[in-house]
Formats: C-alpha cells, sequence, structure tokens
C-alpha cells in the first residue's frame, strides 16, 4: 500500500484553512461515531473513499484535496473531503500499529495534539511519516524550484507572476514550523499565502478569490526563496523581490516633493494659520501620491487632512501628538528613501545615528527596502475570500455628538489584528432615549456612552456587544491598506456572526505576550514605527497575566490599575481610567481582576521601564469583557469600592521628564509655526535651557539638534526667507525623529 505522507500532514488547522473549521468538526464527528467511508488506496498512492450513502472522493497524488473530485457535487470543500484525510489517517494508523493498538480518535486534534503527532506514535516504521518530520524544520517552500511551479500552477500563471516580479514586490514573510497554527505564511500587498503541508506547494492556500493554485503562490515562493537567501534561520523578515522598480525615480521624488512642500506649509505657517491654500496643497499631493502608487506617505497625508479638519472644527479627536506624529512620518519616509537626503532619519540609537541610506535599517540589522517604507504597490483595498475574524473588543471615542467605535478583530489564518469601524451620527439616533444624552433634549437626544452603544446594530444585523466578543464569518469582506475591514450586502454577499469565540489558542503567536522580556526585546529590536507599514491596531496585544499581584484605585487618575507577572515573575501593569463614555469600565476591571488569579487583557502595549504597561480595551477570565460597553452594575461598583487606594507605579527619569518637555516645543511649533512660534526671550531662555539640560543628561545629539533648531528659527525670523525656512523644517524634523525615538525606545 503507498503512502499518502502529504495526506498524513494535513493537520486540523491545515485542514480548516483548505475547507472550514464547521466541515472539520462535522467530518470528526461522523468518524468519531463509527460513521467511516471505505478506503482503498491504489499502487499509485491514488486514495479512494465510499460514504455510506454512495458519495465517493478520490484524492489523487498532485491533487490538492479542496480540487479533489466529489460525487456530492459540492464545489470546493465539503465534509466527503475531509472525511476521506481523516479516515485515511485513521486507516494507516490502524493497519500499521502494533497488535493491541487503539486506533487514535481523531478529536485528539482538538485537544492542542495533531492527528499526525497522534499517527506517528503508532506508525514507527513507516518512512514516510519520518521525513515529514524531518521536513518541517528543514523544508522551506523557497527550495520548490520554477519548473515545478510551472508545473503546479501552470505557464499563464507563471508568467503573469513573472510580470510582476519584473515590476517587483515587497512581501512579509514569516518561516513557521507546521505545529499547529504555526504555518508558514507570506503577506503579499493584496493577499496572504500559507504553505500547509512541508515538502508540498500543491498544498500552498492563498486567501484571494481564487484560493489554490494562483500566481501568488508562485511570488510567495519567490519570497521565501529571497528570505532564505539573506538568512534561512531568521523567524520573519521583510525582504524585496524584483528585476526592475515599478515607480520611475523622478515620479516618485516629485510626489514626495509635494507631500513636503505640504508639510513645509503646515510647520512653516502653523496649524492655527494655515491659509486657504492648504485645502488645494493637500489635494495635490494626494493625487502625486497615488499616482505613484506611495500608498503609505498617501495615507499619511489623508490623515494630516483629517487632523486639519478635526482642529478646525474643534473635535475631540484632535490632539497635538497625533499632528506632530504624522508631520514626522511624511518626512521618515522621504528621507529613509532619498539618495541625496542630507538629513539622517535616526536608527535604533539616535545618539549615534549617522546619515541615512535609501534602505534605512532596523536596530535588529536588517535593512528596510524603500518599496516597504513607502508601501510601494500596496493595495489601497483587496476583497477577502471566506475570512474568519475572532472579536477582541472594541473602543468608543466622540466627535462632537457623533460616537466613532472601533472593534478589534483577529484573523486566526495571518491577517493579523484588524478594525471594523462604525460611526453613529447624531441624526441617526435622534429620538433614541436609551442611555445618557447630550446634544439637545427629549426627541432629539443622542445616546452618548458605550452600553447603549452595545445593544445597536452593525454588521448583518449583529449588535455591537455581540460582533465585538464574536466569531464572523463572511466572503463579503474588504480589507484596507491600513488593516481596516468592511462588509458588503447584497448577492451571494454572506456575512454571519455567532456569540462567544475568544480562543486564545487559535490567535497567532506574534499577537500573545506570555513573556514581557521577549516582548520587550523584540519590539525595540523593530524599525521607528514612522517607517512601519500604518496599521491601525499594530500595539494591540493579547497579553496573559500568570498571577495577579495587586488591584489599586488612583484617585488622581481616576483609574483602576492591576499589577501581575508574567510566568517568569517580570511586571505586567494593566490601567484603565474612567471615562463618561464608559461608565462601567474600571468596575468591571475591578470585578475580574483578583489577587493571586490569572488573566488575559487585550490592550495597547507599550514599555514602562523593564515592566510593560497595557491599556485595557477587554478583559477575559472565563469570557470576553469589552470594557467600554459595559453598564454600571452594583457588583460592579461594590468591586470598587473594596479597591485599596493606591498611586499608579511611576516610571518617570530625568530623561523622559526631559523629552516629554522637548515635545511639548516641537508641538507648539506645529501649532503657531516656524516663523512666528517662540519668539519672544522667554521663548529663547526656555530652548536654551533644553539644551544645556540635554547635554547635562548625556545627549548630546539632542543638545546640538536644540542648537540647530534655535540657530534656524532666528534665522528666518531675521531674513524671512524660504531657503531658511526650509532649513528650519528640517531641523524641526531631525530633532522630533530623534526625541521620538528616544522616548519610543527607552520609555521610562
Amino acid at each position: 500500500m503507498s503512502t499518502r505522507a502529504d495526506l498524513l500532514a494535513l493537520q486540523v488547522p491545515a485542514l480548516a484553512a483548505l475547507m472550514n473549521m464547521g466541515l472539520v468538526k462535522r467530518a470528526q464527528k461522523e468518524i468519531d461515531a463509527g460513521v467511516v467511508p471505505d478506503v482503498t488506496v491504489a499502487d499509485d498512492g491514488t486514495v479512494v473513499a465510499v460514504f455510506g450513502d454512495g458519495t465517493r472522493t478520490t484524492l489523487a497524488p498532485g491533487t490538492g484535496v479542496r480540487d479533489a473530485p466529489c460525487t456530492c457535487g459540492a464545489p470546493g470543500g465539503c465534509r466527503h473531503r475531509v472525511g476521506a484525510v481523516l479516515a485515511y489517517q485513521r486507516l494507516m494508523a490502524a493497519t500499521s500499529a502494533p497488535a493491541g493498538t487503539p486506533p487514535p480518535s481523531d478529536s485528539v486534534a482538538e485537544k492542542d495534539t495533531s492527528v499526525i503527532s497522534a499517527a506517528t506514535e503508532v506508525l514507527p516504521s513507516t518512512n514516510a511519516v519520518r521525513r515529514l518530520h524531518g521536513l518541517r524544520g528543514a523544508w522551506s517552500p523557497g527550495d520548490v524550484e520554477d519548473p515545478a511551479l510551472v508545473a503546479l500552477l501552470g505557464a499563464g500563471n507563471v508568467d503573469r507572476a513573472h510580470k510582476l516580479r519584473r515590476k517587483g514586490y515587497v512581501a512579509d514573510v514569516h518561516r513557521g514550523s507546521f505545529v499547529g497554527d504555526d504555518l508558514p505564511v507570506v503577506h503579499l500587498q493584496t493577499s496572504s499565502v500559507r504553505f500547509l503541508v512541508p515538502g508540498d506547494a500543491a498544498y500552498g492556500r492563498c486567501d484571494c478569490i481564487q484560493k489554490t493554485n494562483c500566481l501568488h503562490v508562485a511570488l510567495a515562493v519567490w519570497a521565501f526563496r529571497e528570505k532564505d537567501r539573506r538568512d534561512r534561520d531568521a523567524a520573519h523578515m521583510t525582504v524585496e523581490v524584483g528585476d526592475g522598480p515599478t515607480t520611475s525615480d523622478a515620479r516618485r521624488a516629485m510626489a514626495l516633493g509635494t507631500a513636503m512642500e505640504l508639510v513645509q506649509l503646515v510647520l512653516d505657517e502653523g496649524l492655527a494659520r494655515l491659509p486657504g491654500a492648504a485645502t488645494s496643497r493637500v489635494a495635490l499631493a494626494k493625487d502625486a501620491l497615488q499616482r505613484a502608487s506611495l500608498t503609505w506617505p498617501l495615507l499619511a497625508v489623508n490623515e494630516l487632512e483629517s487632523v486639519v479638519d478635526a482642529y478646525q472644527r474643534r473635535s475631540a479627536l484632535f490632539s497635538p501628538e497625533r499632528l506632530r506624529s504624522v508631520l514626522v512620518e511624511l518626512v521618515a519616509r522621504t528621507w529613509a528613501t532619498s539618495s541625496s537626503a542630507s538629513t539622517a532619519a535616526p536608527e535604533a540609537s539616535p545618539e549615534t545615528a549617522t546619515a541615512t541610506t535609501p534602505a534605512t535599517k532596523a536596530s535588529g540589522g536588517q535593512a528596510l527596502p524603500a518599496r516597504s517604507i513607502l508601501g510601494v504597490d500596496e493595495a489601497l483595498s483587496t476583497k477577502l475570500d471566506q475570512a474568519r475574524f475572532m472579536g477582541l473588543g472594541a473602543t468608543v471615542s466622540e466627535d462632537g455628538d457623533d460616537r466613532r467605535v472601533n472593534v478589534i478583530l483577529c484573523d486566526p489564518g495571518g491577517q493579523g489584528t484588524l478594525v471594523f469601524e462604525r460611526v453613529f451620527r447624531a441624526a441617526d439616533t435622534a429620538g433614541n432615549s436609551v442611555g445618557n444624552s447630550i446634544g439637545g433634549a427629549g426627541n432629539n437626544a443622542v445616546a452618548v456612552d458605550g452600553p447603549s452603544l452595545a445593544l445597536r446594530g452593525t454588521v448583518a444585523g449583529t449588535s455591537l456587544a455581540v460582533l465585538s466578543s464574536g466569531q464572523v464569518v463572511s466572503n463579503a469582506v474588504t480589507r484596507q491598506a491600513n488593516r481596516t475591514v468592511s462588509f458588503g450586502t447584497g448577492g451571494l454577499q454572506k456575512t454571519s456572526v455567532t456569540r462567544g469565540g475568544f480562543d486564545l489558542a487559535r490567535i497567532p503567536h506574534d499577537r500573545v505576550v506570555r513573556h514581557v522580556a521577549a516582548f520587550l526585546a523584540q519590539k525595540r529590536r523593530k524599525p521607528p514605527r514612522w517607517l512601519r507599514p500604518r496599521v491601525v491596531a499594530e500595539d494591540v496585544v493579547i497579553v496573559v497575566i500568570h498571577a495577579v499581584r495587586e488591584v489599586r484605585w488612583d484617585p488622581a487618575a481616576q483609574a483602576i490599575v492591576v499589577i501581575g507577572v508574567d510566568e517568569a515573575g517580570d511586571t505586567v501593569i494593566v490601567e484603565r481610567s474612567h471615562r463618561a463614555l464608559a461608565p462601567g469600565a474600571t468596575q468591571a476591571l475591578a470585578r475580574l481582576a483578583q489577587v493571586g488569579a490569572p488573566l488575559i487583557v487585550v490592550g495597547d502595549a507599550r514599555p514602562f521601564g523593564d515592566a510593560l504597561l497595557v491599556r485595557a480595551i477587554s478583559v477575559c477570565r472565563e469570557q470576553l469583557v469589552v470594557l467600554d460597553l459595559e453598564p454600571e452594575s452594583d457588583a460592579g461598583r461594590a468591586a470598587q469600592k473594596a479597591v485599596p487606594v493606591g498611586m499608579r507605579p511611576q516610571a518617570s527619569s530625568p530623561v523622559s521628564a526631559f523629552l516629554d518637555e522637548v515635545l511639548t516645543l516641537l508641538d507648539h511649533l506645529c501649532l503657531h509655526g516656524l516663523r512666528t512660534g517662540l519668539r519672544s526671550a522667554t521663548d529663547d531662555d526656555r530652548r536654551r535651557r533644553l539644551e544645556r539640560r540635554a547635554t547635562a543628561l548625556g545627549l548630546v545629539r539632542v543638545a546640538r539638534a536644540l542648537r540647530a533648531l534655535d540657530d534656524a528659527i532666528a534665522a528666518v525670523g531675521v531674513t524671512g526667507s524660504d531657503v531658511d525656512a526650509a532649513v528650519a523644517v528640517d531641523a524641526w524634523a531631525s530633532l522630533a525623529m530623534r526625541v521620538e525615538l528616544l522616548r519610543e525606545r527607552c520609555e521610562g
């Protein structure tokens, strides 16, 4: 009997990726109940499974399970194809096991034990299985040669892939181990490709409409090949593959130059005195960046436009930090990809930075391709096929009378953390008497808090409360470049949302923090945030707290503070401040965080000295609780009242306090402009005092950058020339990058 190593290697996560988890579970239940098809294996390895109802499924070598012929007539996935694979695995285990060994149950896969591992225990002499276990650590999709790709995908697909390769593309490559959900995956601009079986590229699964045997598989193989050429053992790498540029240097330079002119206008005049011409400048910059396919700068200009709009509307969404951040990003992406840049975007240590190069390096030493920094050819939107999401929580913010909700979704299949945005307009809530109200009275009342919005309908008519903590299955998902998603309706587009579904075991490993020290080390090895892709929920992670040590109520900050430890004893600080929009949030956290008990927290995480600080979005013990949507309750009030009073841990140091003061200075200049801002004698003394403090703290390059900014502002005040104004903008940006990176890497 010929052994099919590819079928033995299909673990439950891989089968679910090929079909869907519902079909896999149904097939498992039928086989566990004794409804097992008759399986025969031909000499050439063809597996034929005949079910009790007469359905016949044929699994031929070289043909993917999804494409296997089945007489049930279902296109693509069906329970018979899954059942044939599981029955074949059971047959091989039973026929090769020693006498008296019971056949392994396929349901063990749900206990985090794979079918192939169970089969290996009873198949010690099966060379195919031994080979599979060897391939797990040794095989890479990059080992697949081009002739094999042609045989698998067809000459037409490979030719089209070569055309894209000649233009060039950027890919994020994750090595994977073929254990559980940790599969090799390549994230392309338009889709993600996972390799489900070691040694067989035919099981490359893409989330595009075609799903299998598409040209993206070839692009993924070439990306792995490039990654292996640089460092075969690296767990993750961003690579650029291409035989030539897609965008001419002239067009790219023109587009970035237009964006820089916009930056100069804002910094020169200041946001408070921005002229009406700024609107046309924004439109010109957006048009030029879109024509040049520079997605990340384009999205940054879009955000700059929204910041300006929020300021002019006096919206709560405006903050000086947000304005400064987007201006720094536009300058940094331009400098980092310009061979003629005269000023550096600082690297890992701003105090030792030298001139940047077109491929700016991350602190780990990996060169970032210019295409990655600019998002060249990154698709603004991509239609996903049969997406499965898990709700991780939601945040509620206010914009005047409107309410903006961001639902955090996790894609176990490899898309990472995504966000579904929904704005509840004041006009849409007129006459809603549920909850508190602002902006009027009587029939014009507007629901203001999260608990009221929790009952409102969202996707497929499902309430916000269910969507934010449930499971979503949809074939109508469009993913934006910044990893926001939208759901279509009509025709054959369908979306279903079910309650519950938070499962830590299904969340991608890189989103779960179990060891604080390792997470902080990895975070500090990342490139500066203004060179990374613009992902809206990049800092949202799931933190596993081994034990809660202390719970405090900080009356000054109006915050519940939870201090816990990870498995190694390193400190995790979880905090949640009270807001009128989320009246029950602090109560829920106080109720769920019990001293001595473990806790799972979803939130924005950042370094806090040697600890990890998490601003909680949701908390899980037995089930996921979304803090912004929790109503007040008697139990919550009692739990919060019982929490002892105590101050939040302070990680402030002379360096961090100094950096905060410099950032405040930079924010002031953003608002009031380099031509008119800080011209008084008091302001001059302030800048010189900061320069002396930088020198005293050993921040020599920061002191020099402060001196350069001071001289540039003085020159603009004397001459008023555009040349001196451009120098002042460069000096402002250089100081801002240096200080922001110090603050990011040396938090606390």
